[in-house]
């Protein structure tokens, strides 16, 4: 057997235990199955509990008065879940769902709630714009005596379009299209969606009064926030139109977004006075973070040591995918076999007219920075089903994903500067399809590494990270990045200050590129940068901070050296102008391939 054949054989089984990891996680996360755990009836009474089963967040009493409005792309489960829970106390019912969903339904067809499709390839359309107005209608009839549940999922924002003012249905789905081929992110597509229509940002739960109002929602925004879940139409909206155009004129498109869209937002009255009164029992029952324990449990049984960085990866697509690559190769020097394991949702600029998706670009990318080596596997998909236009769900990358593109005269490099990546990816057969899912958590990135004889490092010592320590200074977040070898540390100031970061790097020299991270903090458990801006993807921290915040351990790598030691004197809260010292304690040079 040649070394190509037997990387080959490597690389198809970690594929494959790649894949039942991400299974185990999507599994995880069936909407039915969610709904069980947190709802229970007893006789006439619907309690509903926190997924913990912590304290009760809500009692109902069933008279026959439940009317449910559900909306996204993991709804139909949990319609499904309760029909069978509450069966005909349930008056009246509609649900958006994306077109081709109801094939998918295992159940029999609903007798009371009105399951109806629209949003083809996740854009608002005709047909999602009239089950708006109905859902708009349930909530405006709705009475004191009534109990109106709405079941929400990510998807949910294109699945009840009702635009405000003069604003068409054209404009909207332009103003998101535009925004979204400049890299916007969820959180900040959401923002201007909730602003420019009429139900969304709390508006919808508002209609439904004097009812009582109760939402379950399945997340797939990170950081969770039920004001952002499906542009969060029965959730108070802590925004304004201001920030808004804030967002757009961000993006230098206050020229591109269509007038009626921009005279709106500019006109506009802030939806706090509107919706912070909201009477709103909401409870989270779904996450990305939950699909990813039990990938890890998964991943375990299966022989992996596992790294798990967590459900808040985003940024660029290819960036991420660059960074995981060089988090695997980091693993070249240790026996064994090794899973990394993230999710998120990242981001992609669209500059060409080919077809692709996020989790695509990042597994193109990924594979180019692993060209030639064996023994190093990814596999991104979205847990929807749905990568982009396309019908895959994302797709693999590794060693020899170059070698099998080049086979085909394709080129990777063009390919991602055309946004061609599931071309390229179906034409080698390293697409992955699941169909719709009928769930929709964000994205989950299974990395696997298994190299079986792991080569010797460099001989010679890293002096110039044996010698004087690294600093890290505190600094204003709208500061500029100094131009000096130092690391800088950039905190906001604001409530999130305890846990939430950017921590931006510098390389030892001054004229090597920076990279700037993200970075999560969590006390008592090891967590990662996440790259918010890269532009050297040789840079990679992991932190360790203690419970009480007094220490943090890291572990970082530039240009194939790693150095592992503590930073002193970390200060909680983060005064600016502090300075931290890294003294790197062990340190070496990562195997050459």
């Amino acid at each position: 057997m040649t070394a190509l054949q037997a990387g080959s054989v490597v690389t198809e089984r970690l594929k494959a235990d790649a894949e039942a990891v991400w299974r185990a996680g999507l599994s995880a996360v069936s909407p039915r199955d969610m709904v069980f755990n947190v709802c229970r009836r007893e006789g006439d009474v619907l309690t509903i509990h926190s997924p913990d089963h912590e304290p009760v967040e809500a009692s109902f009493d069933l008279k026959y008065n439940v009317k449910v409005v559900a909306f996204g792309k993991a709804v139909l489960g949990m319609v499904n879940a309760i029909e069978d829970l509450l069966g005909d106390h349930i008056v009246a019912g509609i649900a958006s769902v994306p077109v081709g969903y109801t094939a998918t339904a295992s159940s029999p067809a609903h007798p009371i709630v009105e399951i109806r499709e629209g949003a083809k390839d996740n854009m608002p359309d005709k047909a999602a714009v009239e089950t708006a107005e109905l859902v708009l209608k349930l909530c405006s009839e709705a009475t004191k005596d009534d109990i109106v549940l709405f079941l929400v999922s990510g998807g949910g924002s294109a699945l009840l379009p009702l635009p405000d003012g003069d604003i068409t249905l054209d404009d909207k789905v332009r103003t998101i299209k535009e925004l979204a081929n400049h890299g916007a992110t969820i959180h900040e597509l959401n923002t201007v969606r909730q602003h420019i229509s009429r139900v969304k940002g709390g508006k919808l739960a508002n209609i439904a009064l004097p009812a009582k109002v109760v939402t379950l929602a399945i997340s797939d925004v990170i950081g969770d926030s039920l004001e952002l879940i499906a542009s969060g139409p029965t959730v108070p909206c802590s925004t304004t139109p201001a920030n808004a155009l804030a967002i757009i004129k961000r993006f230098g498109m206050s020229d591109i977004i269509p007038k009626p869209v921009m005279a709106h937002l500019t006109t506009g009255q802030s939806n706090l006075e509107k919706a912070h009164a909201v009477p709103n029992s909401g409870v989270l029952i779904g996450t990305n973070a939950i699909a990813l324990q039990a990938a890890e449990r998964k991943a375990i049984a299966m022989g992996y040591s596992v790294l798990n960085l967590g459900a808040e990866m985003d940024g660029d697509a290819r960036e991420l995918g660059k960074l995981l690559a060089a988090k695997a190769q980091s693993y070249g020097c240790l026996e064994g076999r090794h899973c990394i394991l993230c999710g998120g949702e990242t981001t992609v600029t669209v500059l060409g007219d080919g077809i692709g998706g996020r989790n695509q670009e990042l597994a193109v990318a990924f594979g180019m920075q692993v060209e030639g080596k064996d023994g190093i596997v990814i596999l991104s998909a979205g847990t929807d089903g749905q990568d982009g236009p396309t019908p895959a769900a994302g797709g693999f990358g590794h060693g020899q994903l170059v070698a099998k593109a080049k086979g085909k005269q394709l080129d990777p490099t063009a390919i991602l500067e055309r946004n061609d990546s599931y071309s390229m990816l179906a034409a080698i057969g390293e697409d992955f399809k699941t169909g719709l899912t009928g769930t929709n958590v964000m994205d989950i990135q299974v990395v696997l590494v298994d190299i079986a004889a792991p080569r010797q490092g460099h001989e010679e010592e890293p002096a110039p990270l044996q010698k004087a320590p690294i600093i890290i200074k505190v600094v204003p977040p709208d500061k500029p990045l100094p131009r000096d070898p130092r690391v800088w540390l950039t905190m906001p100031l604001s409530e999130k200050t305890k846990r939430e970061a950017e921590l931006v790097v510098a390389s030892k020299g001054a004229d090597v590129p920076h990279a700037s991270f993200r970075v999560l903090k969590t006390p008592g458990r090891e967590a990662y940068c996440r790259a918010a801006r890269l532009f050297d993807s040789k840079s990679w921290w992991s932190l360790h901070r203690d419970e009480l915040i007094e220490k943090l351990t890291a572990l970082a790598t530039f240009g194939g050296a790693w150095a592992k030691g503590v930073i002193t004197s970390f200060p909680s809260p983060f005064p600016l102008g502090d300075e931290l010292m890294f003294h790197a304690e062990e340190w070496g040079w990562y195997a050459k391939n």
